[in-house]
């Protein structure tokens, strides 16, 4: 038993450090966003600034702009999928982990105690 609760609490904080990593990432993965919508947003705004008084300007700018805009968020939203994906990938393979732990724990736990039943035969 006392194998078993030691496996369950390395697994435990297993688990745990793999979802700290996970919401650090899932973090980093929000900032770079931030940054990749940003950049894009001064790309957009550049554009439609830059093009002048000209109607026609200013329309292919507002176009430009708005695909732009519309690329940035496309590889947001991959970016998010791809972040999500490897924080779930890691919290999972820590429980894993953990499961595979308690499974060599209870093997030891009864490889002795069937020692301990030939002994006493």
């Amino acid at each position: 038993k006392q194998w078993v609760d030691d496996a369950n609490r390395q697994g435990d904080k297993l688990v745990e450090e793999a979802r700290q990593k996970a919401g650090q990432l899932q973090k980093l993965a929000d900032q770079q966003i931030d940054q990749l919508k940003a950049e894009a947003d001064k790309k957009a705004d550049d554009l439609i600034a830059n093009a002048g008084a000209n109607p026609l300007k200013k329309l292919a700018a507002q176009e430009a702009a708005n695909l732009i805009r519309s690329e940035a968020q496309k590889k947001a939203d991959q970016l998010k999928i791809e972040a999500a994906e490897k924080a779930d990938r890691g919290v999972m393979e820590a429980e894993r982990k953990k499961q595979e732990l308690v499974d060599k724990a209870k093997r030891k736990g009864e490889i002795l105690i069937e020692e301990a039943r030939n002994k006493k035969l």
